[in-house]
């Protein structure tokens, strides 16, 4: 059962309010941590230096298309879906 609260958010955000208080958060942020260890041991392997800032990643702009790639395959292996990586 959701806890009882005054925020407004329940009410102004009723098309999502059914996902509240179901920590899908934690889903999240272990799918975040899986793609981000992808990535990392993809780097470590191909000596490439890489530095994980959230959903970022700081590399030598050498590295950057390479990376980008990397990500985007952790993605797709993570998640099961195709995305355009920035």
């Amino acid at each position: 059962m959701a806890p009882k609260s005054n925020c407004r958010y329940e009410t102004s955000y009723t098309e999502i309010s059914p996902n509240f208080y179901k920590a899908r958060g934690l889903h999240y942020m272990c799918k975040e941590g899986e793609i981000a260890l992808l990535v990392i041991k993809e780097c470590l392997q191909r000596k490439i230096p890489v530095l994980t800032l959230h959903d970022s990643y700081i590399m030598p702009s050498q590295y950057s298309v390479s990376v980008a790639g990397t990500v985007k395959s952790a993605l797709e292996k993570v998640v099961g879906v195709n995305c355009k990586v920035r």
